[in-house]
């Protein structure tokens, strides 16, 4: 199914039974240290986020910045 390579992580090499797919299920929250909160909106069950990706420098310690 997958070849040589090994399925990605959180992959479900079964899939999610019926009584699964039928729970509602609150959002989880999602933690952006040094990020502002993104806002979604929940379509059919499941969270859309609007995403605009654009680079940003991040200081990763006090003598290190690097282009993100």
């Amino acid at each position: 199914m997958f070849g040589m390579n090994p399925p990605p992580a959180g992959t479900r090499l079964t899939p999610a039974s019926a009584a699964d797919r039928l729970v509602p299920r609150a959002p989880l929250q999602v933690i952006t240290p040094d990020v502002k909160d993104l806002t979604f909106t929940i379509d059919n069950g499941t969270k859309v986020f609007q995403l605009i990706a654009e680079p940003v420098k991040r200081k990763i310690a006090p003598w290190k910045t690097i282009d993100c």
